[in-house]
């Protein structure tokens, strides 16, 4: 009985030796950082001119997604969308303008590496500038870094949640 034992034991700190040793980890990066107070330059590097930032509020239940209406005149003409991209082992910011009517003035991956410039060329952008959570879709090729069916996803969920800006986001705020 003792041998059993033995080998038991000897046989279950192998395995946890194994599994430690060729198992697959994935870090996760922090999201303290996802504050769009952080990423106003990028806002405004975007392809929508307007003259000042509103007043920046935490809307609490909607998580990542964060929102800041964008002024022209003194108006509310747009709102720019802050939410991150969950990128292979880490998240990346990822920004989107959108109008009042709910469509997509532009968007912006900030952090995108050199070889994935082309996810913020003009070319791959004007698949889904103008378009609305009904039929915005971006058809590109996909890479292990940058899965296109993500960002498609999250460009959805941006607008769904958009929609309800009058008893979420736009609740004390005059347009």
């Amino acid at each position: 009985m003792k041998k059993c034992n033995k080998i038991f034991i000897f046989l279950i700190l192998f395995l946890s030796f194994i599994l430690e040793v060729y198992s697959y980890r994935v870090k996760e990066s922090p999201t303290d950082r996802f504050k769009i107070e952080n990423f106003k330059d990028e806002i405004i590097k975007t392809n929508f001119k307007f003259d000042e930032f509103g007043k920046v509020k935490d809307y609490g239940i909607l998580g990542y997604y964060n929102f800041i209406p964008l002024k022209t005149n003194n108006k509310i003409s747009a709102y720019a969308c802050l939410t991150h991209l969950k990128v292979y082992d880490r998240h990346e910011p990822f920004i989107v303008i959108i109008s009042l009517d709910g469509k997509i003035i532009d968007y912006s991956i900030p952090e995108v590496k050199k070889k994935h410039i082309p996810l913020n060329s003009e070319s791959v952008k004007k698949m889904v500038i103008g378009q609305d959570k009904n039929n915005v879709k971006m058809d590109a090729v996909a890479g292990s870094t940058y899965h296109v069916p993500a960002i498609n996803a999250e460009l959805k969920n941006i607008l769904n949640i958009f929609d309800y800006r009058g008893e979420i986001i736009r609740k004390d705020e005059v347009n």
